[in-house]
């Protein structure tokens, strides 16, 4: 559900996602062979229904944590109310951000930065080679620090 959250954006489109994993999980179960774990296997049909869905445009993807919601596990305390403005603030330039990338590469840098796969986990999340998620590991990376050049300049000038 996490994933599907990171990848679609809000709590809505990700509870469908999720929904539509389950329902292709379950009937496809007879061809689960067990080489990998079941764990990876649901994050590769996560990723690539979220990456159909996209084609197709069957669902409107909407800005990740809109209305200023924030990812579930950031919930832990509420700090002070000009630091939520800011925590706001930034989630909303991330995600801004992440709209920029294609949805590959947008799915391969969601897996390694807010999922901590491997490469090779990622690879075969998304079924492509090593080399593969690296380039686009490298531009998704290379956009991110485009769009959010001027934040990291605002972090370091406050430090």
């Amino acid at each position: 559900y996490y994933l599907a959250v990171d990848l679609t954006g809000n709590h809505h489109d990700a509870e469908d996602l999720a929904q539509d994993v389950f329902i292709r999980a379950y009937r496809h179960l007879h061809q689960f062979r067990g080489d990998g774990s079941a764990y990876g296997w649901l994050h590769r049909i996560t990723v690539n229904t979220f990456l159909n869905s996209k084609r197709s445009k069957i669902r409107s993807i909407t800005t990740p944590f809109a209305d200023n919601e924030s990812v579930p596990e950031q919930r832990a305390e509420s700090p002070l109310p000009d630091r939520q403005s800011e925590s706001n603030e930034l989630n909303r330039r991330i995600q801004s951000a992440l709209e920029t990338l294609s949805d590959r590469e947008r799915a391969a840098f969601v897996l390694r930065h807010y999922k901590d796969q491997t490469m090779a986990e990622i690879a075969e999340s998304l079924d492509i080679a090593v080399g593969t998620v690296k380039s686009l590991l490298f531009r998704s990376t290379r956009k991110m620090r485009v769009a959010l050049a001027d934040v990291a300049t605002d972090w370091r000038d406050e430090a």
